[in-house]
């Protein structure tokens, strides 16, 4: 499943997942890649 590009400069910044709906993983294991571009990766902060 992809994101959407995130274009912006902030710590709080919702994904949004271009497949929609993600309740179908809910207790899966998942793994997850950040790809950068001219970019410094500070945190992430995953919520169910």
């Amino acid at each position: 499943m992809k994101s959407y590009l995130i274009n912006e400069d902030s710590i709080s910044v919702a994904v949004r997942w271009k497949s929609g709906d993600l309740s179908g993983l809910r207790g899966e294991m998942i793994s997850l890649r950040f790809s950068l571009q001219q970019a410094e990766f500070y945190a992430y902060w995953l919520d169910a």
